[in-house]
């Protein structure tokens, strides 16, 4: 019964990273053809798509009661993308990052952090009995996600369309 255990766990590691495969393929297939940033795609459907596993234990954490497993699961797995799989990508292969990435995602990622905390600091800043994330703070928290959906969309229509023009420009001139 062990070895079988072992086996499925070696069988889903194959598939997930077989499925992970046609998933990044997939996505970058979208961005050439939609004439989009890579780093767009990366920041929506990617993350959304590699999001679905920690959200679907969130979901199952909050209906148990396990507010410390969804907590957890969040701030862990922002910590281990961050260190270890962008770390292991660093060392495979140099990660070229645009200065607008360091003056607004980055940014953006911080601020989203200091609110979350604040948020979470209902003991130290409201004499609470204790801390809770509530609906008004989750509603804050989708309000911070729903404003980064819009920005990277405008970034992304923008992106588009200076390259529809330099499409043009070439197409004018002859590709010259």
């Amino acid at each position: 019964m062990k070895v079988l255990v072992y086996i499925l766990l070696i069988i889903g590691f194959i598939l997930l990273i077989k499925g992970a495969d046609y998933f990044v393929e997939g996505a970058s297939n979208i961005a050439f053809r939609l004439n989009v940033s890579p780093l767009l795609i990366g920041l929506t459907i990617v993350a959304f798509g590699t999001s679905a596993p920690e959200a679907t234990v969130s979901i199952a954490g909050a209906l148990e009661g396990s507010a410390g497993v969804v907590l957890g699961n969040v701030i862990g797995s922002n910590i281990v993308n961050i260190t270890l799989v962008l770390g292991i990508t660093a060392l495979i292969a140099p990660i070229a990052v645009k200065s607008e990435t360091v003056r607004k995602e980055i940014p953006f990622a911080l601020l989203a952090t200091i609110i979350l905390m604040i948020l979470m600091a209902d003991v130290v800043l409201q004499n609470a009995a204790e801390n809770i994330l509530g609906l008004g703070d989750g509603l804050v928290i989708l309000l911070i996600f729903t404003i980064f959906l819009y920005y990277v969309f405008e970034i992304a229509m923008k992106n588009r369309a200076e390259a529809e023009a330099e499409v043009d420009v070439d197409s004018d001139t002859g590709g010259a």
